[in-house]
């Protein structure tokens, strides 16, 4: 499994070390062994969990890591991480980013922690609350399978920093969501995201305040 994923890794462009490669195959096991007491993902094979779940995040790292760089504090915030992601996998691939992931259901936070300890991550931490109810800002919020797009920025904006913004991760209905954005966000980016052995439409939209 390691080798698949250094194999995607380099179709990305990304330079993973054996210890990053490693760790990617180490979580993607430990999530198959989770799913089938937990149910923490509908797909239930682990060539399944692979492509769409680990290649899927691990697309968005090369987009999300040149987009934070220019932030003094590296700072994401995963809303709606589920089983960790993609929280986890920029906090394997991202070690001088700070990644810290929210759900609401405390089983998914559960096995997040778990993750978090088994693989050693020092830069990532999990809380099981709402993000109507965190105080921190971040200098990117990210959101996979959350919500509808409209409603990050509604739900969120009290945790992006000033001059921050919001990374979404969507499939092929982003055009349609597009058109509804709350007053005073906007739409700056839309990037076409190539996921290794997937034959579907991916997306990365950018969102960010509207400055006057």
């Amino acid at each position: 499994m390691q080798d698949k994923i250094a194999v995607a890794a380099q179709t990305l462009g990304l330079d993973l070390i054996p210890k990053q490669t490693a760790a990617l195959a180490n979580y993607l096991a430990l999530l198959h062994k989770w799913n089938a007491a937990y149910n923490l993902s509908a797909l239930k094979s682990i060539d399944d969990m692979l492509i769409k779940h680990v290649f899927d995040c691990l697309a968005v790292v090369p987009p999300i890591a040149l987009r934070i760089a220019p932030y003094a504090q590296h700072s994401i915030l995963d809303v709606g991480t589920g089983a960790g992601l993609p929280g986890v996998v920029l906090a394997i691939c991202l070690p001088q980013a700070h990644i810290t992931m929210l759900d609401a259901v405390q089983k998914k936070i559960t096995f997040v922690r778990q993750a978090i300890g088994n693989l050693g991550l020092s830069n990532a931490q999990a809380h099981g609350t709402r993000i109507q109810d965190w105080t921190h800002t971040h200098s990117m919020v990210t959101a996979r399978a959350w919500t509808a797009l409209a409603d990050i920025p509604l739900l969120a904006q009290h945790a992006v920093a000033q001059g921050g913004c919001i990374a979404a991760l969507k499939g092929p209905r982003l055009a349609a969501e597009a058109q509804t954005l709350p007053s005073g966000w906007h739409m700056s980016e839309v990037l076409d995201i190539a996921v290794p052995r997937l034959a579907e439409a991916r997306s990365l939209a950018i969102l960010r305040r509207q400055t006057h």
